[in-house]
C-alpha cells in the first residue's frame, strides 16, 4: 500500500526524519551542558551522537537486506528498518563513549560516570525522533496496517482508490510522544536520585508494545510469532532483555544503600531484643559562607547535608532511656527523673542535654530505646554534634506525642549544647540540621532567627566537601576564647555607639570605630563585620548565577578566617591551597570552628575524580596523612519514618 504521489510522500518522509534526528542531537547535547559536562566532553557526545544516527542508517539498510536475504535467499539492498538502525547505532555510540571519549577528556573516567545522565536523556530523545520518524512512514505510505471499516480508521487514498485503512504508523506515533513526553517529565521534575532509572523503562515499556503490535498484526502480514520472528519482534525481545539487565545492575547498586539500614536494624535487636518501630533523622550541615559570626548575631548561609544522624527508636515502658551508638560497646541509660546528673558523660551527654532542656519546658520524656548510626564524621566541622542533638529532639517529641516547631528545636539543642555539655556555640548548626531543604541554602540572620530559602544552583560546579582528618574539640579547643574576644570588642565599641551585636555593623561603620580596638580583638571584630558583608555579597552572586565571583568570595573568607580570625591551622590552610590551584577550583574555605575539620571546594563536576586525586595525593605529601573527600548532596533537614 503506497500513496499515489512518491515524490511528496517521499519528501515529507524526509523531513520527518531530519525532524527527529535534530530534536534528539539538541536534547541531548542540551542535557549535557545543563549536567556540567566537560567542554571536552560535550564535544564527544556530539560526535558520538551524529556518527551513530550515520551508522545507523547504515545499518537500517543492512538489517532489512540481511532479514530479505533469511526469508528469501535473495541478499539485496532494498528497503530499511528503525530497529536494525536502531540496534546498530546504539552499538556505535556506546563504543565510542565507553572506548573513545574518555582519550579526550582531562578525568579519563568522567564518560564512565556520566553514562547514566546520557541514558536518561537517550530514554526520552529515542521514543521522542521514533515519533517523528512514524510520521514519516506515515506519509510515505508504508505499512498503514489493515484495510477496515471502523471508527477509529482514516480516508486514505491506496492505490488510486479512497478507502478507510487503520493508520497503524499514525497511532504508534501518538504512543511515542506521549511516552517520551512522561519520561520527560520524570527527567526534570523527579532528581536522579529518587527515581528508577529512565532507559530501562523506555526499553521494557516500548519493547512489550512493538511485540504486541506485531503479534496484532501477524495474520495479516502472513507471519507467524512463534515460527519466526519479524525484525520488530526480534528487537522488541532485546530492548526488553537489555533494559532488565539495566534495572538489575542499577538495583544491585542501589541496594547497597539498603543493606546500611538493615544492618543498624539487626544492631538494634541484638542490643534490645525487639525491633525498632521508629526512624528519625536529622542532617549534619556545610555553611556556604559566614563563618564565626552566628554568635556575633550575623547572617549565615548553611545547607543540610546528606550525611545524617539516624536514630532507630522504640517507646518503651518505665523511665528508662537507653542509648545504643554505632561503633561503642555497651548500653547507655537514663533515668527520666535524673536527667541533670548527666553532664559529664563522655557519651550520651548531648541526648541527656536535649531531654533535659525538653522536659524543664513541659515536654513529658518516656521510656525507649534509641539506636544511633551516625554517618556525619564526628570532628570533621560537618557538626555532627547538632545533628545528635536535633535528632534526638525530634525523637524524644515523636515518642512521647508531643507537636513540635522545628525552629523551637532547634533553639532547645542549642541550649543543650551551651549550658549542659558546655560548649558555647551559635545557633546556625542546629537551625541547619532542622530546618534544611533540599536544593536550598539557608540564609539565616542569627539575631532574629529570620530566614529564607534560596536555591543552591551551581550549573556546572558542584561543592566538594574534604576532610583534613585533625580531629577538632570544640570544648577543649579556643573556640570559647575567640567568642570572649569578640564579646570584648561589642562591650569597646558600646562605649561611643549602642549597637546590638557585631554584625549589626557596616564595612564603614567598623573603619570608623576600630580605633577603639587593638591587637587580637580588632582583628577578631574585623573578620566578623567583612564576614558578614561577604555572606550579602554571596547571595546577590548566587542569585544572579555569578558562581566565578562566588568563588572568590570563599577564598577572601578563608585568607580572613587564617588572619584575622586564627582558627585554621596547617592542616586546613594546605587543603584549602591545593584546592585553590587547580584549575577546576573556583573557591575554597574551610568550614565550621576551625582547628581541624574541613573545607569546602567550588569545582567542575566533570573534574571532580581528578581534582580529588591529586589534591588528596598532594596533601598527603605535604601532611604525611591523608584527606577525606565526601559526596554529598544537599537534603532536608528532619526527616521521620515509621518502620512498622
Amino acid at each position: 500500500m503506497f500513496p499515489d504521489f512518491q515524490v511528496i510522500g517521499m519528501n515529507l518522509y524526509s523531513i520527518c526524519m531530519a525532524l527527529g534526528l535534530t530534536f534528539a542531537l539538541l536534547f541531548v547535547d542540551r542535557v549535557g551542558v545543563k549536567r556540567g559536562f566537560s567542554l571536552a566532553l560535550q564535544r564527544g557526545l556530539l560526535v558520538a551522537v551524529v556518527a551513530a544516527m550515520g551508522c545507523g542508517l547504515f545499518f537500517a539498510t543492512l538489517f532489512q537486506a540481511f532479514y530479505n536475504w533469511l526469508e528469501t535467499g535473495v541478499f539485496v539492498w532494498q528497503g530499511m528498518t528503525f530497529y536494525g538502525g536502531f540496534v546498530g547505532g546504539a552499538a556505535v555510540f556506546l563504543l565510542l563513549w565507553f572506548f573513545v571519549l574518555g582519550r579526550f577528556c582531562k578525568d579519563k573516567k568522567e564518560p564512565i560516570k556520566q553514562f547514566p545522565v546520557i541514558a536518561d536523556a537517550a530514554a526520552v530523545a529515542v521514543p521522542m525522533a521514533h515519533g517523528f520518524g512514524r510520521l514519516g512512514c506515515l506519509f510515505a505510505g508504508c505499512c498503514h496496517g489493515r484495510i477496515a471499516d471502523v471508527w477509529y480508521a482514516l480516508p486514505m487514498r491506496i492505490d488510486g482508490e479512497w478507502v478507510k485503512a487503520v493508520p497503524v504508523q499514525l497511532f504508534e506515533a501518538i504512543f511515542l510522544f506521549a511516552l517520551g513526553a512522561a519520561l520527560w517529565v520524570l527527567l526534570v521534575k523527579i532528581p536522579q536520585g529518587k527515581r528508577f532509572p529512565l532507559l530501562p523503562v523506555y526499553a521494557v515499556v516500548y519493547g512489550v508494545w512493538r511485540f504486541c503490535i506485531e503479534y496484532a498484526r501477524a495474520d495479516e502480514r502472513g507471519e507467524t510469532v512463534v515460527a519466526f520472528l519479524t525484525p520488530s519482534q526480534l528487537t522488541a525481545v532485546v530492548l526488553v532483555a537489555a533494559g532488565a539487565v539495566y534495572f538489575i545492575i542499577w538495583y544491585l547498586r542501589k541496594r547497597r544503600t539498603i543493606m546500611g539500614r538493615t544492618e543498624a536494624v539487626q544492631a538494634f535487636e541484638q542490643g534490645f531484643g525487639a525491633k525498632p518501630t521508629h526512624l528519625f533523622s536529622a542532617a549534619g550541615r556545610i555553611n556556604v559562607i559566614g563563618e564565626h559570626v552566628d554568635y556575633c548575631g550575623g547572617q549565615v548561609f548553611p545547607a543540610a547535608l546528606n550525611l545524617r544522624c539516624n536514630i532507630y527508636a522504640k517507646k518503651t515502658e518505665g523511665n528508662t532511656v537507653r542509648i545504643l551508638l554505632k561503633g561503642i560497646e555497651g548500653i547507655i541509660e537514663l533515668d527520666v527523673n535524673r536527667l541533670n546528673d548527666y553532664r559529664d558523660l563522655k557519651y550520651g551527654n548531648y541526648q541527656a542535654g536535649v531531654a533535659y532542656h525538653l522536659q524543664k519546658e513541659g515536654t513529658p520524656i518516656v521510656g525507649c530505646d534509641l539506636y544511633y548510626d551516625c554517618t556525619v564524621p564526628f570532628g570533621s566541622g560537618l557538626s555532627s554534634s547538632a545533628a545528635i542533638e536535633v535528632a534526638t529532639a525530634v525523637a524524644f517529641c515523636e515518642l512521647a506525642g508531643v507537636a513540635y516547631d522545628k525552629v523551637h528545636l532547634a533553639v532547645i539543642s542549642q541550649r543543650a549544647e551551651n549550658e549542659y555539655a558546655g560548649v558555647n556555640c551559635g545557633i546556625m548548626d542546629q537551625f541547619a540540621s532542622a530546618m534544611g531543604k533540599k536544593d536550598h541554602a539557608v540564609l539565616l540572620n542569627c539575631s532574629t532567627l529570620a530566614y529564607e530559602y534560596v536555591p543552591l544552583e551551581l550549573g556546572e560546579y558542584c561543592l566538594v566537601v574534604a576532610n583534613c582528618n585533625k580531629p577538632h574539640n570544640l570544648v577543649e579547643s579556643k573556640y570559647n576564647v575567640r567568642r570572649q574576644e569578640v564579646e570584648t570588642a561589642l562591650r569597646e565599641i558600646r562605649k561611643v555607639k549602642e549597637v546590638d551585636c557585631l554584625a549589626a555593623l557596616s564595612v564603614e561603620e567598623f573603619n570608623e570605630l576600630k580605633y577603639l580596638l587593638s591587637g587580637v580583638v580588632e582583628k577578631r571584630a574585623e573578620h566578623v563585620v567583612y564576614e558578614c558583608d561577604r555572606v550579602k555579597k554571596a547571595v546577590v552572586a548566587l542569585r544572579a548565577g555569578d558562581i566565578e565571583e562566588l568563588g572568590r568570595l570563599l577564598n577572601e573568607s578563608h585568607y580572613s578566617l587564617r588572619d584575622l580570625y586564627e582558627v585554621t591551622g596547617k592542616e586546613l590552610d594546605t587543603l584549602s591551597e591545593l584546592a585553590r590551584r587547580e584549575w577546576a577550583c573556583l573557591g575554597s574555605r574551610m568550614i565550621g570552628a576551625g582547628f581541624g575539620g574541613c573545607t569546602i571546594s567550588i569545582v567542575k563536576k566533570s573534574a571532580v575524580d581528578g581534582f580529588i586525586k591529586r589534591v588528596g595525593d598532594a596533601y598527603y605529601t605535604t601532611i604525611g596523612y591523608r584527606a577525606s573527600f565526601y559526596q554529598t548532596s544537599i537534603e532536608d533537614g528532619i526527616t521521620v519514618e515509621t518502620l512498622v
